[in-house]
């Protein structure tokens, strides 16, 4: 976004994204309390292709505006598939889940810039059908991706269903009450484990020494590689990136 996108468009679509990830974290988990988790990971991954199409119409207000809907789209879709890999797997198999799952997810590192890498080589001169390839490519695949979700089979989730479904004949007045009940709720267990859980506090620095990173790497070290050079050098950086993800 940082290289592509004219002016400091993509820095202030990357603002946007996290900042909207950060509000709608507290939000998701009553979200994915009320609803399937296969349902909740659909409407995530569809906020990932409208943001690429968003970026195919090359209007900054579509964009940011995208790029809002896409921050909340990636807090449901984080939380939901943590939920489904639970509600799939057992204390017994519930690592190896998790590092199939993860391993999966980081050779998306590879394969993204590999086809980033081939567009960028191939219209290297005209920069404007290059970016519309490129992105229309990821715009597809995302809609690959979510209909590929579509067919997970639902998985049951027997622990607090029944405090979380509402009964047939709950009104809809009734409804919002309870909703902002457990948003509430949600915000207080969130900021009580993160300040009063010991082990939280410790992992919580580490988590923001890697935002710090990530933030810096997103925006202004793939800047640099690709100021003035080939940008196809880019995609060749981050495919070392993914790499030593998977191989990690």
């Amino acid at each position: 976004l940082s290289t592509t996108l004219p002016a400091n468009l993509g820095f202030e679509s990357l603002v946007v994204i996290y900042v909207s990830l950060c509000l709608c974290i507290p939000i998701a988990p009553v979200f994915c309390a009320r609803a399937n988790d296969r349902h909740v990971m659909v409407l995530g991954a569809l906020s990932y292709s409208l943001f690429t199409a968003s970026l195919i119409s090359g209007i900054r207000s579509a964009i940011l505006l995208a790029s809002a809907v896409l921050g909340f789209g990636a807090a449901l879709l984080w939380v939901a598939q943590g939920s489904f890999l639970t509600a799939c797997s057992s204390e017994e198999n519930r690592g190896r889940y998790a590092g199939i799952f993860w391993s999966g997810f980081q050779i998306s590192a590879i394969a993204g810039p590999l086809a980033s890498y081939a567009i960028l080589a191939h219209f290297r001169k005209d920069k404007s059908k290059r970016n519309l390839v490129m992105y229309v490519t990821f715009a597809i695949s995302g809609c690959v991706a979510t209909l590929l979700l579509c067919a997970l089979r639902p998985i049951g989730r027997s622990v607090g269903k029944s405090s979380t479904e509402p009964s047939p004949t709950t009104s809809k007045s009734q409804l919002r009450p309870r909703f902002s009940r457990e948003l509430i709720e949600s915000t207080k267990r969130i900021w009580k484990i993160g300040l009063h859980d010991r082990d939280m506090r410790l992992l919580l620095v580490g988590c923001a020494w890697t935002g710090l990173e990530v933030a810096f790497s997103n925006d202004e070290f793939f800047k640099l590689v690709g100021d003035g050079k080939d940008e196809s050098v880019i995609s060749l950086v981050f495919i070392a990136f993914g790499v030593a993800d998977s191989a990690g």
